[in-house]
C-alpha cells in the first residue's frame, strides 16, 4: 500500500524541472488575541485574525531563494506631518506581518530636532487609524513646528507600513502623503506635475531622512528655481502659488547632497478649500517602463484633469487611452496623440471622453493608459477628478507599472458611517492575468479565489456590498455585518512571462468627513504558492467514490499566509485501480474501480518564481510546477464475518465466541460489496489467538485457555476495514457424583446398577447455554451399557447396566464452533466378587460347660470400593462337612438356601445381620471340625441372578473344648467354663 506523498515525480517531470526547496520553518495559521487599544479618542482599531484552512497544509519549502534577506531594523519615512491649513491628521497602521510588532513612532522639528515616542503594538493585519497627536509624547502635542516623521520596526521591508492624512485642509477634504523605505530612497533626481486650479497653492516639502546635511535645487514650471539647504532630518516647506489661474504645473528636484537623501511631498489646495489634492513625486531614473497606468477612474458626473509632463529633453507624443472594465476586448477610448515638447507640462484636454461617456455607459468608470514609445521615465503624470455633485476631491495615481512587487496589494478598508471602498485590480498588459485576494476583518478573513482578467480587464470589489450582501467565500466565511474596518490583500497568480501584469489601488471616500484616499501601498514581493489537495483515505472501498479538491496557500518572506484558495487542477490517476471524474476542476470524484494501489495527481498549473533580497523583488524568469499527489489502496470491504461449521456449514458471528480448548475453528469473512472478490492478498488475518496470513478464509487452533470471560482471544481480519471476533478459550471438564458418594469410594469404577449424577466444569466460568448447550451421551457400542437421562445444561442421571463391563460416556458441545467437541470419560461398571461376615456389633453367644460360639454377622459385599446399594442378596444350599469330634449326626445337617433376599444397605452390607451359631456339645471334647461351603447370590433390579462367590462357614473344636466359628471373616471364639452369654 502506497502512503499519500508531496507531488509526485512523474507529475515534475510534465514540468521538466524539478522543484527547488529550502525550508524555511513552519508557518501556521494565526489567530490573534483582541488588539491594545490607545486610551485616547480618535483612535480607530481593529485586528484582524486568520480562520483555519480547510485541510492541514502540505508545506513543501520555500522556493529557492539566492538574495533573500533576513529580518533586520527597518524605518518608513515621510517628510511633513504638520501643515497650518490642515485641521488635523492621521496615520494608519497597516500591518502585513503574522504577528505583533512593536513600532516606534520618531517625530523631526523642521530644524531636525528628534523627538522619540513610545512604541505601538500593532497586531498581525491589523489596521489602526490614530491621530498622530496621539503618538507625540504628551508635553509636545501642542507645538507646531513639526517637520519630517519616520516609523522603525524590526521585521522585513514593509512588513509594517503606513499612509498619513491632512484632515480638512483649508476647510475642505483631506490630502494624503505616502511613506518612503528608507534603504529605498536612492534618487537625486525628483519631479512632479500637477493640476492647479485658480486661487489656489501647491506646499511642497522636503526632508531629508539622513543623519547627514543635504542640499538641492528645485525648478519650477516657470523657470523659478531655488537652492534649499537641509539639516540632518530637517525638513524645508515651499509654497507655490498660481498667480496665472487654472494651470498644469510642475517641479524638478536636483539633490545635490547625497543621492537619495531628500523625500519629497506636496499638498495642492485652494483658497478656499474646494480642491485639495496631493502633488506625487517621481524619480524618472529609477522607472521600469515607459507607459503611465491608472484605475478606478470616473468619468460620469466628474470633471476630470490629467496633466502629463515630458521629462526629456526631446520631444515626444503620448495616446491616452481609457478602458471600461471589460477590458481591451470592449473597444476602448483612444484619446488623439499628445504631443509634448522637451520638458513640456500639459493639461490633456478630456472633453471628448465626457462626450463619449454620454453615449458609452461603460465608460463611467474606466482603466487609463498612456502609451508612450519614448524611453522609461520619459513622461510623468498626474490624474485627478472632482465630484459634480458631492465636490469630492479624487486623487488617482497615473504611473508606470511599477516593480515586480506592484503585483500585489495591502490596503486599509473603511465601512463605517458613510465611508465606502472600493478596490480596483487591472491587468495592464497583453495577456490573461490572474490572481488571488483575501479581505481580513477582526476575528477572521475571506478568502478571494483565483480570478482572471482579460486584457486591460479591472475587477471591482465593493466591500461594503460584499458585506452586506452577506457572500460567502469558498469555506462559507462572511464579513460579518458589524465589521467596519480591516485590510483587503491581493497577489499575482500564475505565470507572467517576465511582464509586469497587474496594478491596483483601494479609494475610500466618505463624505461626511471630505475624506478621499487613494491606497497603493504593495508587499515587498508576491507570495510563493503551495499546492495540496485533501488527503484521500487510505483506503477506498471498491465501487465507491470519494471527492478530493485542490487547494493553495499563499505565504510571504515574512511568514504571513493567506488561503486556502480553491484553485482548478488537471487530475489523473496511474493506475487502474481508481479513475477521476472529472479531469479538470476545482474538485473531481475519485472511484474505486478494482482492488489494488493508485495515486491521484492533481496537476495546479505552474507560478512564477521570485526572489527578494529584502528591498527589491525579481522575477526569476521561469515558474515552478504547483500540485501534490495523494495515493490510496482499493480494497474490497468486510461485510462480517463466519466460522464454517462441519455440519451446520457457515455460521454468522454476533456477539462472543467460546471454543473448546484444542478446537480448530475456520472463519471466513464475506465482501461488501456483495459479488466483490478479495485481492489474493487480503484479507490480512491477525490477533491474540495467534491467527495469521491472508485469504478470505483462515483456520486456527485455540490452545490457550482464556484466563477470565474478558480474556478474549481475538481474530481479527482486515481489508478495507477491520472486523474482529472476541473469542473466549474455556476448559471442559466432565464430572460424575455417585448418588451413593461416601468416602474413599472410586469414582473410575462403579457397581452395577449403580446410580450417578452428571455435571461439568468449566474453566473460565460460563454457562452451558453460553457453551452452545452441552449433554452427556453413551459412546459405548453395543447394548446393556445402562442407561442415561440427560438434560441439553450439561446435567444428568447415569444408571450403571446389571453386568460389568467398560462403560464411554462424552459430553459434547450441542452448537457453535465446537459442536460435538467435548470430553470423554471411560469408566468401569463392577460386579460383586467378594464377601465375608464380621461381628460388628454383636455380642457373643455361648454356653457355660459347653463347646459352643456364635454370632450376629454383617455380611459384606465386595469390593469395597463401589457402591451395590439396593441390589438383593441371598445365600445358597450346601452340604455339610464333619471331621473328627463333631462328626456326628447332629452336626449332619446341610446349609438351607435362604428363603429370601435382602436388600443391601450404602455400605455394601447385607441389611439384615445373619445368625452364625456353631451348636453345643458337652464334654469329654475332642478335635474335630464342620464346615459349608455356601454360595452368595446377587438378584438385581433386572432379574439378573449372580453367584457371585462362595463363603465357607467353619466350626471347630479342640482337645480343650475351645469353640471357633468363622464366616468367609474374621473369627470369634469361646472356651467352655466361659460364662453363658448372648448375641
Amino acid at each position: 500500500m502506497r502512503l499519500s506523498s508531496s507531488f509526485k515525480k512523474s507529475a515534475k517531470e510534465r514540468f521538466g524541472f524539478v522543484l527547488l526547496a529550502m525550508l524555511i520553518g513552519t508557518f501556521a495559521w494565526l489567530t490573534h488575541a483582541s488588539a491594545s487599544k490607545f486610551s485616547e479618542a480618535n483612535s480607530e482599531v481593529t485586528v484582524l485574525g486568520d480562520r483555519a484552512p480547510q485541510t492541514a497544509k502540505k508545506d513543501k519549502g520555500r522556493p529557492s531563494c539566492p538574495h533573500c534577506a533576513p529580518a533586520g531594523n527597518q524605518e518608513i519615512y515621510i517628510p511633513l506631518i504638520d501643515l497650518p491649513e490642515a485641521q488635523g491628521s492621521e496615520i494608519v497602521f497597516n500591518s502585513r506581518s503574522p504577528q505583533a510588532m512593536n513600532v516606534t513612532p520618531t517625530f523631526y522639528k523642521r530644524d531636525g530636532t528628534v523627538v522619540v515616542g513610545d512604541p505601538v503594538t500593532v497586531q498581525s493585519a491589523e489596521i489602526r487609524y490614530v491621530d498622530i497627536r496621539q503618538l507625540l509624547p504628551e508635553h509636545y502635542r501642542h507645538q507646531r513646528d513639526w517637520g519630517g516623521f519616520s516609523l522603525s520596526y524590526y521585521g522585513f521591508n514593509r512588513e509594517m507600513w503606513s499612509q498619513f492624512r491632512f484632515i480638512g485642509v483649508n476647510g475642505g477634504s483631506n490630502v494624503d502623503e505616502f511613506f518612503t523605505v528608507r534603504d529605498e530612497s536612492h534618487s537625486d533626481e525628483l519631479e512632479a506635475a500637477w493640476w492647479m486650479p485658480k486661487h489656489s497653492e501647491a506646499i511642497l516639502a522636503l526632508g531629508n531622512l539622513t543623519d547627514n546635511s543635504t542640499t538641492a535645487t528645485i525648478s519650477f514650471g516657470d523657470d523659478h528655481d531655488r537652492s534649499v539647504h537641509l539639516a540632518p532630518h530637517a525638513t524645508e516647506i515651499l509654497r507655490y502659488k498660481s498667480e496665472k489661474g487654472e494651470r498644469a504645473e510642475s517641479a524638478v528636484i536636483n539633490v545635490t547632497g547625497a543621492a537619495g537623501s531628500i523625500v519629497s511631498t506636496g499638498v495642492i489646495t485652494s483658497k478656499d478649500g474646494t480642491f485639495n489634492s496631493v502633488i506625487r513625486f517621481y524619480s524618472p531614473k529609477l522607472t521600469k517602463q515607459s507607459n503611465l497606468y491608472a484605475n478606478g477612474f470616473r468619468v460620469t458626473g466628474n470633471t476630470p484633469h490629467m496633466v502629463l509632463k515630458n521629462t526629456t529633453s526631446s520631444s515626444i507624443a503620448v495616446v491616452p487611452k481609457f478602458i471600461p472594465l471589460a477590458g481591451e476586448g470592449s473597444s476602448p477610448f483612444i484619446l488623439s496623440q499628445v504631443a509634448l515638447a522637451p520638458n513640456e507640462t500639459t493639461e490633456v484636454d478630456l472633453k471628448p471622453l465626457l462626450r463619449a461617456a454620454k453615449r458609452r455607459p461603460d465608460f463611467d468608470l474606466v482603466s487609463v493608459e498612456v502609451t508612450n514609445w519614448a524611453g522609461p521615465g520619459s513622461i510623468i503624470g498626474s490624474l485627478y477628478g472632482i465630484n459634480e455633485r458631492t465636490g469630492v476631491n479624487y486623487d488617482i495615481p497615473l504611473r508606470d507599472s511599477g516593480l515586480v512587487r506592484t503585483m500585489t496589494g495591502s490596503y486599509p478598508w473603511k465601512i463605517s458611517d458613510d465611508f465606502t471602498t472600493l478596490v480596483y485590480i487591472t491587468n495592464i498588459s497583453d495577456q490573461k492575468a490572474e490572481f488571488i485576494g483575501q479581505i481580513n476583518y477582526d476575528g477572521g478573513h475571506f478568502v478571494i479565489d483565483p480570478r482572471k482578467l482579460a486584457p486591460g480587464e479591472t475587477a471591482m470589489f465593493d466591500l461594503e456590498k460584499i458585506r452586506d450582501d452577506q457572500a460567502a467565500d469558498n469555506a462559507g466565511a462572511k464579513i460579518p455585518r458589524g465589521a467596519s474596518i480591516g485590510q483587503f490583500k491581493w497577489a499575482i497568480h500564475g505565470v507572467t512571462n517576465g511582464k509586469l501584469l497587474l496594478i491596483g489601488r483601494a479609494e475610500m471616500v466618505s463624505r461626511s468627513q471630505n475624506i478621499s484616499s487613494s491606497y497603493s501601498c504593495n508587499d515587498p514581493c508576491p507570495p510563493y504558492y503551495f499546492g495540496w489537495m485533501d488527503p484521500l483515505q487510505p483506503i477506498l472501498i471498491i465501487y465507491n467514490h470519494v471527492n478530493t479538491s485542490a487547494w493553495e496557500t499563499a505565504t510571504y518572506d515574512s511568514g504571513y499566509s493567506m488561503g486556502p484558495y480553491s484553485v482548478p487542477a488537471s487530475w489523473s490517476a496511474d493506475s487502474s485501480a481508481i479513475s477521476v471524474n472529472p479531469s479538470g476542476s476545482h474538485t473531481t470524484t475519485v472511484g474505486a474501480e478494482e482492488p489494488g494501489d493508485g495515486c491521484v495527481t492533481a496537476d495546479m498549473g505552474s507560478q512564477e518564481r521570485y526572489s527578494w533580497d529584502g528591498q527589491n523583488c525579481y522575477d526569476n524568469g521561469f515558474a515552478d510546477p504547483i500540485g501534490d499527489t495523494g495515493c490510496t489502496e482499493v480494497a474490497v470491504n468486510i461485510r462480517r464475518m463466519q466460522y464454517i461449521s462441519a455440519t451446520s456449514g457457515n455460521q454468522d458471528i454476533s456477539g462472543t465466541l467460546y471454543v473448546l480448548k484444542g478446537t480448530a475453528v475456520t472463519f471466513n469473512v464475506l465482501p461488501d460489496p456483495p459479488g466483490a472478490t478479495f485481492p489474493s492478498s487480503q484479507p490480512h488475518w491477525s490477533g491474540s489467538s495467534g491467527i495469521s496470513g491472508t485469504g478470505q478464509s483462515k483456520a486456527v487452533t485455540f490452545n490457550t485457555s482464556s484466563s477470565s470471560s474478558t480474556d478474549f482471544k481475538t481474530v481479527t481480519a482486515t481489508a478495507g476495514n477491520s472486523v474482529t471476533a472476541n473469542v473466549i478459550v474455556y476448559d471442559l471438564t466432565g464430572v460424575f457424583t455417585p448418588e451413593n458418594n461416601f468416602p474413599g469410594r472410586s469414582h473410575e469404577r462403579f457397581g452395577i446398577e449403580e446410580s450417578m449424577s452428571l455435571s461439568f466444569t468449566v474453566t473460565p466460568s460460563l454457562s452451558a447455554s453460553q457453551l452452545g448447550g452441552l449433554r452427556w451421551s453413551i459412546t459405548s457400542s453395543g447394548s446393556g451399557n445402562g442407561t442415561i437421562t440427560a438434560s441439553d445444561e450439561g446435567t444428568g442421571t447415569y444408571v450403571a447396566p446389571d453386568a460389568g463391563k467398560s462403560i464411554s460416556l462424552a459430553l459434547k458441545v450441542l452448537d457453535g464452533p465446537s459442536k460435538d467437541g467435548g470430553p470423554t470419560v471411560n469408566i468401569a461398571i463392577i460386579e460383586p466378587s467378594s464377601g465375608y461376615a464380621s461381628r460388628d456389633f454383636s455380642g457373643i453367644r455361648h454356653t457355660v460347660d459347653t463347646w459352643s460360639v456364635g454370632f450376629l454377622g454383617d455380611i459384606h459385599v465386595g469390593p469395597s470400593d463401589v457402591s451395590f446399594r439396593n441390589l438383593f442378596f441371598y445365600e445358597g444350599a450346601a452340604p455339610v462337612h464333619l471331621s473328627g469330634w463333631l462328626n456326628t449326626n447332629q452336626f449332619n445337617n446341610p446349609h438351607a438356601q435362604s428363603a429370601r433376599s435382602v436388600a443391601i444397605d450404602s455400605r455394601n452390607v447385607v441389611s439384615e445381620q445373619d445368625e452364625i451359631w456353631s451348636g453345643q456339645r458337652e464334654g469329654p471334647y475332642g478335635e474335630g471340625y464342620w464346615y459349608w461351603d455356601i454360595p452368595w447370590h446377587i438378584i438385581t433390579n433386572s432379574g439378573r441372578n449372580i453367584t457371585f462367590t462362595t463363603v465357607r462357614e467353619i466350626a471347630t473344636s479342640d482337645a480343650n473344648g475351645t469353640a471357633v466359628i468363622s464366616k468367609g471373616g474374621p473369627a470369634v471364639s469361646r472356651v467352655p467354663s466361659n460364662v453363658t452369654s448372648f448375641w
